[in-house]
C-alpha cells in the first residue's frame, strides 16, 4: 500500500473536480454545486504569491534546507496582537525565539496589522481596516532594517513600481531556509530582488552555526575561553572547509543531561566565561528579562546569581549578562550563533561545560621502575635504649653491640627487598624493556590532552571481572563495564605483546589529542606491568554493520542488545537515517584531514569501525592503523593497510601515493 506525501484533508467533503488559476496562482478543489472547499492561497507554506495574504494565525514555515522540503526550523506570523514576527525555533521543545518584529509606527499607522499581503505592487505590507500600511520606508530594491520592497516609496506612499505587470505575476515572497525573509522572481531560476538581512546577516539565528560567533564583517569564528589554559581548546569546527555550519564542543568538556542527573553534575559543571563582547541574536527583541533579580549592592551578585540559575537547569546552555541593565538572558535547548557585540564591555556571555576533576594525578609519561621502598618504620629494629641510670656505667663494648645490631638489621632488610623487586624486573627482561619503550613513546605525544589513567583493579570492578563482552577484533576483546559516576563504558583489552602495544600507542597518540562530534570519546587508559587497556564511552546501538547485514548480528550480539537495551528484534535504518550517518562519518574524516594540527590518516574505514550513539549519531572509531602525516608531506606506503573489500583504490596496491 502506497503512503501519500501530502493530503489535502478534504476527503468526505465531496470534491469533484480541481482548477488552477494563474493570476493569482492557486489550486483550487471545488465540489458538485461550484464551493471552493479547499484552495491553496489559504495554506501557504514558505512563499506568498501576488494578491495572496497571511492572516491571523496562518504562518509561513521555511524549509529544512535547499534539498529537505520539510518544515524548517524558522516561521512568519501575524499574532492576534497584530504584530508580524520572524521566529526561529531550535527543536520541537524549545520555545520559538523572535529575530524580527514589525513594530507600526502608531504616530503615522494604527498600531494593528491584521494581515500581511503581498500586494500587486509587489511590496509586503500590513492591512488594516484604515487601508495598507507599508512595511518598508525605502525605496527601489534597497532594504531598511523595518522592511524590503521593490517599489519605490516616499513619504510611505508607493509612488511607482520597478516591476512590469509580467513581472509582478512572477514575483514571491519567501522565508527561506537560512530564516531570511526575500523577495525573488521567478524566470526558470530564483533571481533575489531584495533580502531584509542584507545590511546586518548576524541577525540571522544561525547565520553561523551553532556556538558560531558572526562578527562585524560577517565572518563566522569558534568561541574562546577567558580563563584555565589547561583545558583543552574548547570549541572546534564542525566543517573547517565551512565555518558557517558552527561549532562543536570538545569531548571532553561536553555533557548530556539526558543521561545523567543534574544534581550528580553539578560539582563538575561550570559556568564558564567566553572572550570579548558577546550578545545572542534573539536579544534585540526579547531583551534581557529572561529572568529576575534582586540587587543585593555586592560587586557582581546578579551575574553570578545568573549564571547560579542556568547551572541548575539541565536545559540551560549559556547565559548571557548585559552589564549596563545588570540584566541576564538564558539559552536552552539548542545554542544559535553568537554575535559580536557593538560595545564589547558591556556584554558577558557564558557557556556551560563540563570540567571533570582527575580520578587520578597527571601519570609519568615514563615507564620506569620506581626507586627502591624504604621499609616502614615498624620493621626497622630500633636501637637499644639503656636505662638512664646505667649509661654512664655501661662500657664502650656495650654501645657498640648495640649499633651493630640494629644497623645490621636494616641492612638485611633492604637487601631483602632489593632482591625481591630485581627478581620481579628482571624476571622478562625483553618484556620490561619494550613496555618501558612503550609508555615513553606513547607518553610522547600526550604531554596535552591526556586521557584519564585508571588501574586495572578500577576497571576489574567496573567490567564484574571482563565477565559481559561485547565483542572481538583484531588485537583484542571488548567488554561492557560501569564506572562509579555511572558512566557506561566499552573497554578494549588488547592481547599480543608486539601488535598490541603498536594499537595502543596508536590509538592514544591519535584519540588523546582529537575532539570531534563524530569521533569516538576515548576516556581513559591503563598501563600495569603487560596489560594495556583502553576505556570508550559505551555506543548504545554498536556498529553500523550490524544495522546493515543481517549475518552481522551474531546471537551473543542480539543477546547483548537485549541485556543492556531491552530491544527486541533490530529495526531497519531508513534512507533519512543513512544518509545522516554517511554525512557524520564524512564529517569525523573531514575534522580528522583537515581540523588537526597534523593530517590524520584511518585507513580502516569499514561498518565495523563506524559506532552509533543512543541518537543513531555515527563515531568513526579504532584507529589502530592510522598514523600521523605532516600537512606538507606525500607519503608512499610500503604495506597495505586496510580490511579487503573496504580498501580505497588508491591504497590496495603496495607504494600507492595516499597524500
Amino acid at each position: 500500500m502506497e503512503t501519500p506525501a501530502w493530503s489535502s484533508g478534504t476527503s468526505g467533503q465531496g470534491v469533484t473536480r480541481m482548477e488552477l488559476t494563474q493570476n493569482p496562482a492557486n489550486l483550487k478543489l471545488i465540489d458538485s454545486k461550484n464551493r471552493t472547499i479547499w484552495q491553496s492561497m489559504d495554506h501557504p507554506f514558505n512563499t506568498l504569491s501576488v494578491g495572496q495574504t497571511l492572516q491571523v494565525g496562518m504562518k509561513l514555515v521555511s524549509w529544512n534546507s535547499g534539498n529537505d522540503f520539510s518544515e524548517g526550523k524558522f516561521s512568519l506570523i501575524v499574532e492576534p496582537s497584530f504584530q508580524l514576527k520572524l521566529l526561529y525555533t531550535a527543536d520541537l521543545a524549545a520555545e520559538p525565539l523572535p529575530y524580527w518584529i514589525w513594530h507600526p509606527n502608531k504616530d503615522k499607522f494604527p498600531a494593528a496589522c491584521r494581515h500581511l499581503e503581498f500586494g500587486s505592487t509587489a511590496l509586503a505590507s500590513c492591512l488594516d481596516s484604515n487601508g495598507f500600511v507599508n512595511i518598508s520606508q525605502t525605496y527601489s530594491v534597497f532594504v531598511s532594517n523595518d522592511g524590503l520592497s521593490v517599489g519605490s516609496i516616499i513619504n510611505d506612499t508607493v509612488l511607482a513600481s520597478t516591476l512590469t505587470d509580467d513581472t509582478l505575476q512572477r514575483t514571491v515572497l519567501k522565508l527561506d531556509s537560512d530564516g531570511a525573509l526575500r523577495i525573488f522572481f521567478v524566470d526558470r531560476t530564483w533571481i533575489k530582488y531584495a533580502d531584509l538581512f542584507q545590511n546586518d546577516t548576524c541577525l540571522l539565528p544561525t547565520r553561523c552555526g551553532t556556538y558560531g560567533i558572526c562578527t562585524s564583517n560577517g565572518q563566522c569564528t569558534c568561541p574562546d575561553l577567558e580563563v584555565d589554559r589547561s583545558l583543552p581548546l574548547p570549541f572546534s569546527f564542525s566543517n573547517a572547509s565551512d565555518p558557517s555550519q558552527g561549532c562543536v564542543v570538545a569531548q571532553s568538556l561536553s555533557f548530556n543531561c539526558s543521561t545523567q542527573l543534574i544534581q550528580n553534575m553539578e560539582p563538575d559543571l561550570q559556568m564558564l566565561p567566553l572572550t570579548g563582547g558577546l550578545d545572542y541574536f534573539a536579544n534585540q527583541f526579547n531583551g534581557y528579562t529572561d529572568v529576575q533579580f534582586t540587587d543585593n549592592g555586592t560587586s557582581n551578585p546578579v551575574a553570578q546569581e545568573c549564571n547560579s540559575l542556568c547551572l541548575k537547569n539541565c536545559s540551560c546552555l549559556a547565559s548571557l549578562w548585559h552589564v549596563d541593565s545588570r540584566t541576564c538572558f538564558h539559552v536552552h535547548g539548542q545554542i544559535g550563533s553568537f554575535r559580536g557585540a557593538v560595545n564589547s564591555s558591556n556584554y558577558k556571555a557564558y557557556v556551560k561545560l563540563s570540567v571533570p576533576s582527575r580520578q587520578s594525578p597527571m601519570p609519568s609519561l615514563g615507564f620506569v621502575p620506581a626507586p627502591l621502598p624504604l621499609p616502614p618504620l615498624s620493621s626497622v629494629p630500633p636501637l637499644p635504649m639503656l636505662p638512664l641510670s646505667s649509661v654512664h656505667g655501661a662500657s664502650s663494648k656495650q654501645i657498640i653491640l648495640g649499633t651493630v645490631i640494629g644497623v645490621g638489621g636494616f641492612l638485611l632488610v633492604c637487601v631483602f627487598m632489593s632482591t625481591l623487586f630485581h627478581r620481579k624486573c628482571y624476571k622478562h627482561p625483553r618484556k620490561w624493556k619494550k613496555a618501558q619503550k612503550l609508555d615513553v613513546s606513547a607518553g610522547a605525544d600526550l604531554l596535552f590532552d591526556l586521557p584519564n589513567r585508571f588501574t586495572f583493579e578500577e576497571l576489574d570492578t567496573a567490567t564484574n571481572g571482563f565477565s559481559q563482552k561485547l565483542g572481538r577484533g583484531g588485537f583484542g576483546a571488548v567488554y561492557y563495564g560501569t564506572l562509579p559516576d555511572g558512566t557506561r563504558v566499552a573497554v578494549k583489552r588488547l592481547e599480543g605483546l608486539r601488535q598490541g602495544e603498536k594499537e595502543f600507542r596508536s590509538e592514544l597518540r591519535i584519540m588523546g589529542g582529537a575532539n570531534h562530534h563524530n569521533l569516538l570519546q576515548l576516556i581513559g587508559f591503563c598501563v600495569e606491568e603487560e596489560k594495556r587497556l583502553l576505556v570508550y564511552r559505551f555506543m548504545e546501538n554498536g556498529s553500523l554493520d550490524r544495522w546493515l547485514f543481517k549475518s552481522s548480528a551474531s546471537l551473543a550480539d542480539r543477546e547483548n542488545t537485549e541485556k543492556l537495551e531491552g530491544c527486541g528484534a533490530v529495526k531497519k535504518l531508513s534512507w533519512e537515517m543513512r544518509y545522516n550517518i554517511a554525512v557524520g562519518v564524512a564529517k569525523g574524516l573531514a575534522y580528522l584531514h583537515e581540523g588537526c594540527r597534523k593530517h590524520i590518516l584511518h585507513l580502516d574505514i569499514k561498518p565495523q569501525n563506524i559506532l552509533l550513539d543512543e541518537d543513531f549519531v555515527p563515531k568513526v572509531a579504532d584507529f589502530g592503523l592510522s598514523r600521523h602525516m605532516e600537512r606538507n608531506e606525500s607519503n608512499v606506503m610500503t604495506s597495505v593497510r586496510g580490511t579487503p573489500g573496504y580498501l580505497a583504490l588508491s591504497g590496495s596496491k603496495v607504494g600507492a601515493v595516499l597524500a
